[in-house]
């Protein structure tokens, strides 16, 4: 799993945790739609929720977001291990 978020991409991950929409996203970034679509799939993927039927993409990248918070700009190890967590209790 990598983690190697773009800063783009975290200011995505950021603003899903916030509850933006796509478009409140792509307003916020003085973009379009489509950029913001396509940097929500890239941190989907690269956080590894994309396709799992068990929660929604959205609810999962906000709580690996919240639980990591602290140390979102700190080690990537702090926010592997939030992501662990996060999936070890929705996959129970």
């Amino acid at each position: 799993m990598m983690f190697d978020l773009s800063p783009k991409e975290l200011d995505v991950l950021k603003l899903i945790a916030k509850g933006c929409s796509n478009q409140a996203i792509a307003d916020s970034m003085f973009t379009q739609k489509r950029t913001v679509e396509h940097h929500i799939h890239a941190v989907l993927d690269k956080l590894g929720v994309r396709n799992n039927p068990k929660i929604h993409p959205r609810v999962a990248v906000t709580l690996i977001y919240y639980r990591g918070k602290i140390v979102i700009e700190g080690p990537e190890e702090e926010l592997r291990k939030a992501h662990e967590q996060v999936m070890a209790d929705v996959l129970g």
